[in-house]
């Protein structure tokens, strides 16, 4: 006796629980290096710092602040400043996910890590679905620097270059973070835009 209109293999899952498709970058990540994991820092917050905090974000260093703690200040860099780094979402067990949000997060008095430049890690930042037009050249040779509006990578202008090296883009099916400024919400945006970039 066959039995008909049922399917063995059938299956469900909560949105986002799995992936089929392996391609694309996650925000904020720092690629697996046995020797550029090594390089990561865990930055303190200033208690009166209202930003919120995750990954993938420019960092400046204020070392005057440390007065005996063995970690380093950190503050999120302005178009004022010369970031020294980005942070990371690697070995995060101390940020949070608060309410609605849906990405790790941490604001004044708690600490992030980051990788500073010229530590050779391979981070991916969201960046600027544009630069696909600068693919006429080497993408090795494409020079990005930070939008502090869009936070995001984009190409540079002549002497805003970050000290970064591209390896990659991949301008559609990354992972991005999004900030609703009505809701408030910060959640992850499937669909964006990453480079990965050797730091």
């Amino acid at each position: 006796m066959a039995i008909t209109g049922l399917n063995p293999l059938g299956t469900s899952f909560a949105s986002g629980s799995f992936s089929t498709d392996s391609s694309g970058y996650t925000h904020g990540i720092m690629e697996a290096d046995p020797a550029a994991r090594y390089a990561i820092t865990a930055g303190k917050i200033k208690q009166t710092d209202k930003n919120i905090y995750f990954g993938g974000m420019p960092i400046v260093e204020n070392v005057s602040e440390m007065r005996g703690n063995p970690l380093p200040y950190i503050q999120l860099a302005t178009a004022s400043d010369t970031p020294i780094g980005f942070t990371v979402f690697n070995q995060a067990n101390n940020l949070f996910i608060l309410g609605a949000n849906q990405v790790p997060t941490t604001t004044g008095g708690g600490t992030i890590n980051y990788v500073r430049f010229g530590s050779n890690a391979r981070v991916a930042l969201t960046c600027d679905p544009a630069l696909r037009f600068s693919l006429n050249q080497p993408v090795s040779t494409l020079k990005v620097a930070w939008d502090f509006d869009k936070n995001q990578l984009v190409a540079a202008g002549s002497g805003t270059a970050l000290p970064v090296k591209v390896l990659s883009l991949s301008l559609q099916n990354s992972k991005t973070v999004q900030f609703n400024q009505d809701t408030q919400i910060i959640s992850w945006n499937p669909n964006g835009s990453c480079a990965l970039v050797l730091l």
